[in-house]
C-alpha cells in the first residue's frame, strides 16, 4: 500500500533526523524497508501501565525512543501508572512534531486543513445564539 510506505518513509526520516545515533549513517534519508531494520524485544517492568488495546501504543512507542539511553536498568519514561492527562500532553506534542517536520512534505496541506476547519468550527459556534447571563 503507498500510504503506509509513505507513511513508512517519513517516520524513518524523522527517526533519521532526531534520533541519528540510532540509525546508520548508510540508511539515513533512504527510507528502508522497515524489514530489514533489526529490531530488538526489551522487558520494560511498568508495561502493565498501559490498558491492553489501548489506542495509545504509538504514544508510548515514541516516549520510548524519546527516553530511552541505552541502558535498561536507569530508563525511566515517566509511566508509572495508567496517567490519562500525560497521554494527552504526548499525543499533542508528537502529532504537533509529526505534522510541522520539515521532513513531513504533505505539512502545508495538513495546516491548511487543519485551519480550515478551525475556521469552519469557529463560524458554527459564532451562530449559536448565546444564553443571556443570569443576575445574582
Amino acid at each position: 500500500n503507498d500510504a503506509i510506505l509513505v507513511g513508512v518513509n517519513l517516520l524513518i526520516r524523522c527517526f533519521s533526523k532526531y534520533f541519528p545515533e540510532k540509525i546508520p549513517k548508510s540508511r539515513r534519508g533512504k527510507g528502508v524497508s522497515m524489514e530489514s531494520l533489526s529490531l530488538e524485544q526489551v522487558k520494560i517492568p511498568w508495561m502493565q501501565v498501559s490498558r491492553e488495546g489501548y489506542p495509545d501504543s504509538g504514544v508510548y512507542a515514541m516516549r520510548h525512543l524519546e527516553m530511552y539511553m541505552g541502558d535498561v536498568d536507569k530508563w525511566n519514561p515517566g509511566f508509572r501508572k495508567f496517567n490519562e492527562a500525560l497521554l494527552k500532553k504526548l499525543r499533542v506534542k508528537y502529532c504537533y512534531s509529526m505534522i510541522s517536520s520539515e521532513e513531513n512534505v504533505i505539512r502545508l496541506q495538513i495546516i491548511d486543513k487543519v485551519k480550515a476547519y478551525y475556521d469552519s468550527m469557529r463560524k458554527e459556534e459564532e451562530q449559536i445564539p448565546k444564553e443571556p447571563q443570569r443576575r445574582r
